[in-house]
């Protein structure tokens, strides 16, 4: 077993980004961290790669958090020393499509990460949980991304991690995109490989700024992402090529330029 604890291997046009420690349910600790944000700049920066898919190793789950276990002492305080964030949870680090692939547990910051991604693929057995209130605290981050996809009330029903939400409720709550009975990777492999295929790069990752911005700041915000990408999709080649493809009722060979 490779003693990395973030895998990256390219698949053609997609990045497939797997947290390796199963023997935690790819638990964070801080080398995983720092290696799953050195794999994410390393997919925003590959002009080669235009979907990324994250998902975890072994057969228990994608992800069970964060290692408490893991964590170290400040000398100076004796306090726990926090984990650094996980890039994409607090910024939009590539316009560049981000899919989870979920099986099995997804828990607090392995759950965090999933809210981060674009689109959430799931098999039927996923189970998703934030323990904070068991043991004591309240989360932070985690409210305001489920805020925005599921609505007050689910979100505070799901919050108060009575127990865990399954696949199909998580789906019905707007949080799960596509479930499935196994394999979420496979099935969002082929998801990515038909956008990659069909779709022009630039209008995907334009849409995706839009998206975001409005979102995450306002709808203004938003605006002025997508006024910005139009600008620099008409006067791009694909833009082109699109247009060409259209008059002589072909598929269009789109290159991301």
């Amino acid at each position: 077993m490779s003693d990395q604890t973030v895998l990256y291997e390219k698949q053609g046009r997609i990045s497939l980004i797997t947290l390796n420690r199963p023997h935690t349910i790819n638990a964070f600790n801080y080398e995983m961290v720092a290696e799953f944000n050195e794999a994410i700049h390393r997919f925003a920066g590959d002009n080669d790669a235009w979907v990324a898919i994250i998902n975890g190793a072994g057969p228990r789950g994608f992800s069970s958090g964060a290692d408490l276990k893991a964590l170290r002492k400040d000398p100076a305080t004796g306090e726990d020393v926090p984990l650094p964030p996980l890039a994409i949870c607090h910024e939009m680090v590539t316009p560049k499509p981000i899919i989870a692939a979920i099986h099995g547990y997804c828990i607090g910051e392995g759950l965090l990460l999933a809210l981060a991604c674009d689109m959430i693929f799931a098999t039927e057995d996923s189970r998703f949980y934030i323990p904070e209130t068991r043991i004591g605290v309240n989360a932070v981050d985690i409210p305001l991304q489920l805020a925005r996809k599921m609505g007050y009330n689910q979100a505070f029903q799901f919050l108060m991690g009575l127990e865990p939400a399954g696949a199909a409720w998580c789906q019905q709550a707007g949080l799960v995109n596509v479930v499935v009975e196994a394999e979420a990777t496979a099935a969002a492999v082929n998801w990515a490989n038909q956008l990659t295929a069909e779709t022009a790069p630039l209008a995907v990752r334009g849409i995706k700024e839009t998206l975001w911005q409005a979102t995450h700041v306002d709808s203004a915000a938003g605006q002025a992402a997508g006024q910005a990408w139009r600008q620099k999709i008409m006067v791009s080649a694909d833009w082109q090529e699109g247009l060409a493809a259209f008059r002589e009722k072909r598929k269009p060979e789109f290159r991301g330029a």
